[in-house]
């Protein structure tokens, strides 16, 4: 215990060592470094009504130690991406003591192995205690237990009914209770050693005098109030503590009279519980920024945020400390990347009536570090007593202890007057980071924004390309967007005459190809479309005919060895000349021909087949070709017949027809004749044949003809037929 005292009183000496020599003040052991792991917890100060009176100390609770109270070079924090990324979570610290056990000057300091840098999000029940505690020499009881009851309650003005509608419900107080007051075992002095509270013995005297009638195991915070002033402030942060077997940080607050005879301080401090920075404006001082409880709440006492018996009442906290506590939907936070022109619709960030934006984070050169907030505050709920109603920006930079400054550009260092407010018909402009907020209009319950990030505008659109082409031609067109920084995606919407449209996304350059089949006078258009604007740009062409188009003529069908004249037609008539006609044939060479308008060729085939013939027509400027088919067959040279030259009635007998040659195109057509006067036709190949039998006996004959589209061919047979006698069977020997 007397080394914690002795570590308060130190705590100043060294700090102002450490101003003066620019280095650190070394007790107990040398500077050996260490390495500890263990929580980073940051306490704020904050001082009376008026005072500016604000401190910040950096702790890192170890199972081995107490509080190790943590002293950092002046931009050291900012290098390690500033305190709040760090707070109430896992670290590893590397340092030399300054006091051993107690005092480290860090070297380094960064999360622990696969500890999150995301922020923690405060939800659900969060239930806090008040334990009121009596210093020994001071008799007094500022406000009695029913008092502090009411300040939980979940009706107005209670802090349980503060943060249900700061959070949208996502946070309650529900459970929270006060038991004291309990004496404490010391005077006052005792706990400010050298002026300086001490926490940590505060807190543990004042938790153990209570700990025999209340269970800490419900709650996750402690009020700790006490019946006289502490130092300068009431303090807000966390603990690390054993109580009723819970080891843990616990949300903690250190309250004077002053403090818990206006809420507007206990909602302050608990923020600081849930791991709340303060906010400020952008004037070095803390409790300026007018818009946030976690700054500047008492100033709402002249805008009637007052309570007659729970005193200063707080507003609600700015959107980006909701964000981070995890209270706003995503789907409700919008992102202004760069290169982007948005128009949306903000709703009031207290007692919101629609499923509107609740803020917008306008990201400078793509950081998500470095941004703007753009939220909208109108008289609602706790806003009741805002300055005024308007759309407020906030410069956010992570790195840095008040991460959120709100913008007054007037310098005047009041958040409170125009200068903060952005109200319809203004418009925020920050040149050096290329961004712009205009408001454009209000809603009954937020207002209408547009946010333009590193966005420029196009003022122009140009298509380049030919001025004349031709028919079936692919021509090229070019569109390019001026300035040639102009904000990308660009849809180009291509629209030609006679031509159905075409969309593409791209940037400052886009390209098309047209064709037309039909001469004229073509007009293009294209419309380069982003999401700030359009611009329409527009070319003519004149489409010619100089394309030879050719048309091939000829037989429909031949036969192998007929000579086959084919022709060659182009049009049209004025067609630039000469002619390049370039034959080729199924099974024949190629034949190039110059000539005019018409061309003719003579092909003979030996051979049955579909043969396939194309000429190509070229003049100077293009070419074009056609093809046609021609079947080409070989006709029947003779046909022969057999079967049997004798024959008897009644009898059945096969007759055969056989072609010549074998690759006669089939298939052929068989009529059979009996006797000049019976016909049978059959269709097969280069062979039929025929079953028949007679009546009568005589001479008979059997005739056939053969033909397939080619040709035809005849031959006859001749049969005696004759009558069977049967002789006796005596005589048949």
């Amino acid at each position: 215990m007397i080394l914690r005292r002795l570590f308060f009183v130190f705590n100043i000496i060294a700090v102002l060592m450490l101003l003066v020599q620019g280095g650190y003040f070394q007790i107990g052991q040398a500077a050996s470094p260490v390495i500890l792991e263990g929580t980073f917890n940051i306490l704020w100060g904050d001082g009376t009504a008026g005072s500016g009176q604000t401190r910040t100390s950096y702790f890192l609770s170890t199972t081995q130690h107490d509080a190790i109270q943590l002293v950092f070079s002046e931009d050291s924090l900012t290098s390690m991406s500033g305190p709040m990324s760090l707070n109430q979570k896992a670290v590893i610290v590397q340092g030399t003591w300054l006091v051993a056990g107690t005092f480290l000057q860090v070297q380094s300091i960064a999360l622990d192995h696969g500890v999150s840098a995301s922020p923690q999000a405060v939800i659900g029940s969060q239930s806090w205690v008040s334990i009121m505690c009596k210093f020994a020499d001071v008799a007094g009881e500022p406000r009695n237990l029913a008092y502090f009851q009411g300040m939980y309650s979940a009706n107005y003005p209670g802090l349980d009914h503060f943060w249900r509608e700061n959070s949208y419900a996502i946070v309650n107080l529900e459970g929270s209770g006060a038991f004291g007051w309990y004496s404490l075992p010391h005077v006052r002095a005792y706990y400010l050693p050298g002026g300086n509270l001490d926490w940590w013995t505060a807190a543990a005297d004042c938790t153990a005098a209570a700990n025999s009638s209340v269970d800490f195991t419900p709650y996750v915070g402690i009020n700790l109030m006490f019946n006289a002033d502490l130092d300068c402030c009431a303090w807000g942060g966390t603990w690390y503590a054993c109580l009723d077997g819970i080891c843990k940080n616990w949300r903690t607050t250190w309250e004077p009279p002053w403090g818990y005879e206006n809420t507007g301080v206990i909602a302050h401090e608990t923020g600081h519980g849930f791991g709340l920075p303060h906010s400020s404006g952008d004037y070095g001082a803390v409790y300026d920024n007018q818009w946030d409880v976690m700054s500047d709440f008492w100033s709402n006492i002249y805008r009637g945020g007052y309570d007659l018996t729970y005193g200063t009442l707080g507003q609600h906290i700015i959107s980006y400390h909701k964000d981070i506590l995890g209270w706003i939907d995503p789907a409700q936070m919008f992102i202004a990347e760069v290169g982007t022109i948005s128009n949306i619709t903000l709703e009031r960030i207290a007692s919101p009536q629609t499923t509107n934006y609740l803020g917008a984070r306008v990201l400078i050169d793509g950081s998500p570090a470095h941004f703007f907030t753009v939220e909208a505050r109108r008289f609602a709920g706790y806003d009741s007593w805002l300055p005024g109603e308007a759309v407020i920006i906030h410069e956010v930079v992570l790195g840095r202890a008040e991460p959120a400054h709100v913008v007054d550009v007037d310098g005047n260092g009041n958040t409170g007057d125009e200068g903060a407010m952005w109200r319809p018909g203004e418009t925020f402009i920050s040149s050096a980071n290329g961004i712009e907020v205009k408001v454009d209009s209000a809603t009954p319950t937020g207002f209408v924004v547009t946010i333009r990030n590193h966005y420029t505008q196009m003022t122009a659109v140009e298509i380049t390309g030919a001025e004349q082409g031709n028919i079936v031609d692919s021509i090229p067109f070019t569109a390019t967007v001026s300035p040639s920084n102009a904000t990308v995606p660009i849809t180009y919407t291509w629209e030609a005459t006679d031509l159905p449209p075409v969309i593409q996304i791209g940037d400052m350059v886009d390209h098309v190809e047209f064709t037309w089949d039909e001469i004229g006078t073509k007009a293009i258009t294209v419309t380069a479309s982003n999401a700030g604007g359009m611009v329409v740009g527009n070319h003519l062409i004149e489409i010619e005919n100089t394309l030879p188009i050719v048309t091939l003529s000829g037989p429909s069908r031949s036969n192998v060895g007929d000579v086959n004249v084919f022709t060659a037609t182009v049009f049209p008539v004025d067609v630039p000349q000469p002619i390049t006609y370039t034959w080729q044939a199924s099974g024949q060479l190629p034949v190039t021909h110059t000539s005019g308008l018409i061309d003719t060729i003579n092909y003979v085939w030996e051979d049955p087949g579909t043969q396939v013939i194309t000429v190509t027509a070229k003049n100077v400027h293009a070419s074009t070709a056609d093809t046609i088919s021609l079947p080409v067959r070989m006709p029947p040279d003779n046909v022969q017949v057999s079967g049997p030259e004798i024959g008897n009635v009644q009898d059945s007998y096969t007759f055969t027809a056989t072609i010549n040659p074998i690759t006669t195109t089939v298939p052929i057509t068989y009529v059979w004749t009996i006797d000049e006067q019976l016909n049978i036709t059959h269709t097969a190949g280069v062979s039929d044949t025929l079953t028949y039998n007679w009546d009568y006996p005589g001479l008979h004959q059997v005739s056939v003809s053969a033909s397939n589209l080619a040709g035809s061919v005849d031959d006859t047979w001749s049969i005696t037929v004759y009558i069977k006698v049967l002789l006796p069977i005596s005589l048949r020997n």
